[in-house]
C-alpha cells in the first residue's frame, strides 16, 4: 500500500515539473488539465472549428475576470487560452481604431493554435506540412512564456524596437497612443515582454 502512495507521489511531482516549466499563467496545472481534452484538439487541432475560435476571439469576454459565469463550461480552457495570451488587449488596442476591420486574426490563430500544441504536448497531431510552422510559434512562446529563459529581456526589447521602427516608418494615426498602448502591454509583466 505504501508503494501504490509513493508511486501517486511520484507520478504527481513528474507531472507538475512539466507545468513549473512554464511562467504564470501556464503552469496552473487545473487549468492545463480543464483545457487539453480531447474536444479541444477536434477544436484547435484536428479540425479547426474557426466560427468558434473567432466568435471568442472578437467578445468582451475575454477580458472579464469571472468570464467562467458567461462562457459554457466546454469553452471554459479555450477562453483561459485566449485570455492567457492576452487577447483582451489586443481588442481594445483595436476598439477604437478605424483600422480594426482589416486587422486580419491569423497571427492570433496560428499563436494560439501552436501554443495550445506545445501546452498540451500535442505536436504529434500537427500535420507534418506544418511543423515548420510549429516550430516558429513554439519557439515565441516558448521565448515568452518559458521560466528559465535568461535571453528573454533582450528579445522583448529587440520585439519593442523593431515595431516602434515599423510604426515610425508608416502613417499611423495616433502613433503615440498606439505606441503607449503597446509599451504598457509589453511592461505590464516585465518578466514576460
Amino acid at each position: 500500500m505504501s508503494q501504490l502512495f509513493g508511486l501517486a507521489g511520484l507520478i504527481t511531482l513528474a507531472l507538475s515539473q512539466d507545468f513549473n516549466d512554464w511562467l504564470p499563467p501556464f503552469n496552473e496545472s487545473s487549468k492545463i488539465y480543464e483545457l487539453c481534452t480531447n474536444e479541444m484538439d477536434e477544436v484547435v487541432l484536428l479540425r479547426p472549428d474557426q466560427s468558434r475560435i473567432e466568435f471568442y476571439m472578437e467578445k468582451y469576454v475575454l477580458c472579464y475576470r469571472d468570464f467562467e459565469k458567461f462562457v459554457p463550461k466546454k469553452d471554459q480552457g479555450l477562453v483561459w487560452m485566449m485570455r492567457s495570451l492576452r487577447f483582451c488587449e489586443v481588442n481594445q488596442i483595436f476598439v477604437y481604431s478605424r483600422y480594426a476591420h482589416t486587422y486580419h486574426r491569423e497571427f492570433q490563430k496560428n499563436f494560439l493554435k501552436y501554443a495550445y500544441a506545445l501546452i498540451c504536448d500535442k505536436g504529434r497531431l500537427i500535420d507534418e506540412r506544418e511543423h515548420f510552422n510549429l516550430y516558429i510559434y513554439s519557439s515565441l512562446f516558448k521565448a515568452l512564456y518559458e521560466r528559465n529563459n535568461p535571453d528573454r529581456m533582450q528579445i522583448c526589447q529587440r520585439i519593442s524596437e523593431v515595431y516602434s521602427d515599423l510604426y515610425n516608418r508608416c502613417y499611423v494615426l495616433m502613433l503615440n497612443n498606439d505606441s503607449a498602448k503597446f509599451k504598457s502591454v509589453a511592461l505590464a509583466r516585465p518578466h514576460r515582454c
